[in-house]
C-alpha cells in the first residue's frame, strides 16, 4: 500500500470518526427538546416553534455565510465549537433552576430549543467544507460514503444512549455528554484532520452583507440544504406528523 492510500485512509477514519461524534452529540440531545417545550411552554406553541425556527434559520445561514468570508477554517472552528460547547455547559447549569419561575422557564427553554435546533446546521456545514477542501473529486465519491456511514452510525449510536441508559428527565448530563461529544469531535479535526499548510490561517477576502445573501440565493447547494433542514420544522410536517400521530 502507498503513503498516499495510507494517509487517505487514515484520513477517512478521522473523518468517520468525527462525524460519529458530532452526529451522535446531536441526537443525544434532539429528544430533549420537545419535553422542555411541553412541560415550561405548552404543547399548544409547538407549531408557533416551528413557524419561527424556518424564519430563524434562512437568517442564521446567512449569518454563517458571512462568518466563513470573513474567518479562516481554523478561526471558525475553534471559535464556533468553543461556543457551542461553552453553552452546553451554561444550559447544564442553568437547567437547576428550571420549574421555580415560569417567565424563567419560558424563556431558558425558548432558547433551548432554538439553539439545539440549529448548532449543528453550522458545525455540520463547517464540517463538509472541511472535508472538500481535503478530498479531491475522485477521493470524495470513494471515501465519503465510509464518512456518511460514521455519521449514520452516530444517529443510532446517540439515540440508543439516550433511550437506553438515560432514565428520567436528566438534561444536565444529557448536556455533558453532548460537550464531551462535541469536543472530541473538535479535537480529532483539530489535530489529524485540517490540513497543515501556510494558507490554512489566511482569511478571505471580506465581503458585504447583500453580496453574502445575492451569493447565498445563488449556491444551489446551501439553498436546499436549508430547505431540507427547514421541512421536519415545517408547518406541512407538522400537521402531517398531527394527523399520523
Amino acid at each position: 500500500m502507498s503513503e498516499t492510500s495510507t494517509r487517505n485512509l487514515w484520513r477517512t477514519f478521522i473523518a468517520s470518526l468525527s462525524f460519529f461524534f458530532l452526529i451522535g452529540s446531536y441526537y443525544v440531545l434532539k429528544p430533549t427538546r420537545k419535553p422542555l417545550l411541553f412541560t415550561y411552554v405548552g404543547k399548544e406553541y409547538l407549531h408557533h416553534f416551528y413557524n419561527i425556527s424556518v424564519v430563524v434559520t434562512l437568517f442564521a445561514v446567512i449569518g454563517y455565510n458571512r462568518l466563513v468570508n470573513r474567518f479562516s477554517r481554523k478561526q471558525l472552528l475553534r471559535t464556533l465549537y468553543a461556543i457551542v460547547i461553552g453553552a452546553f455547559l451554561c444550559f447544564a447549569l442553568l437547567m437547576n433552576s428550571l420549574g421555580n419561575q415560569p417567565a424563567y422557564d419560558a424563556t431558558m427553554t425558548t432558547i433551548y430549543f432554538f439553539f439545539v435546533s440549529l448548532y449543528v446546521l453550522f458545525v455540520t456545514a463547517l464540517f463538509w467544507s472541511i472535508s472538500h477542501d481535503l478530498h479531491k473529486n475522485q477521493e470524495a465519491k470513494k471515501f465519503y460514503p465510509y464518512i456518511f456511514l460514521g455519521g449514520q452510525l452516530g444517529v443510532i449510536g446517540g439515540s440508543k444512549f439516550t433511550s437506553t441508559f438515560i432514565v428520567g428527565n436528566n438534561y444536565e448530563l444529557l448536556l455533558l455528554i453532548a460537550a464531551g461529544g462535541l469536543g472530541l469531535t473538535w479535537l480529532l479535526i483539530e489535530l489529524f484532520y485540517i490540513p497543515a499548510s501556510a494558507d490554512d490561517n489566511a482569511k478571505p477576502t471580506p465581503t458585504g452583507a447583500l453580496e453574502d445573501f445575492q451569493l447565498f440565493l445563488k449556491n444551489r447547494y446551501v439553498f436546499l440544504l436549508v430547505l431540507l433542514w427547514c421541512w421536519p420544522l415545517s408547518p406541512v410536517q407538522f400537521l402531517t406528523n398531527s394527523l399520523v400521530g
